[in-house]
């Protein structure tokens, strides 16, 4: 019998927004359209755009932030949604800026959490993965700056 061909994964881009505040690294999180789950800003890569460009353009549509984004992606995570596949790659955003009012506010919810806790409340355990392994990064890069 022939094996069926898998569709590849729709490609999307997303960011791991976060920030440092009083010496804790936090992770900002939004709400799914329907407020059922919380999640991450992430979508579709549009036409003659990088994935780098979409994550930022998803940060600031989906969540209202601006920042600084990590040149290379954290990792990937497979999600099916609606019965297709999608993969979406990460990106770090140092969190710069918060907007009180952005595109998508009537109907996401945007909420600061400790990391560890984001990591637990997402749904998908690839994006909590992607988050522990930003915070280990993160955690990383702060004691070689201390011993510089």
């Amino acid at each position: 019998m022939p094996r069926r061909l898998r569709t590849p994964p729709i490609p999307l881009a997303g960011v791991i927004p976060y920030r440092h505040r009083n010496g804790v690294v936090e992770i900002a999180l939004i709400t799914t359209r329907n407020g059922n789950r919380w999640i991450v800003p992430k979508g579709r890569i549009g036409t003659g755009e990088t994935a780098r460009d979409a994550a930022v353009r998803e940060a600031h549509e989906e969540a209202g932030l601006a920042g600084v984004l990590d040149p290379d992606p954290i990792g990937t995570f497979e999600q099916r949604k609606n019965g297709t596949r999608h993969a979406t790659e990460l990106y770090a955003l140092a969190v710069l800026r918060s907007l009180k009012v952005w595109p998508e506010r009537s109907w996401r919810k945007r909420r600061w959490f400790e990391a560890s806790e984001a990591a637990k409340l997402v749904h998908h355990d690839d994006l909590a993965r992607c988050i522990r392994d930003l915070i280990d990064r993160l955690r990383r890069d702060r004691s070689h700056e201390a011993t510089a």
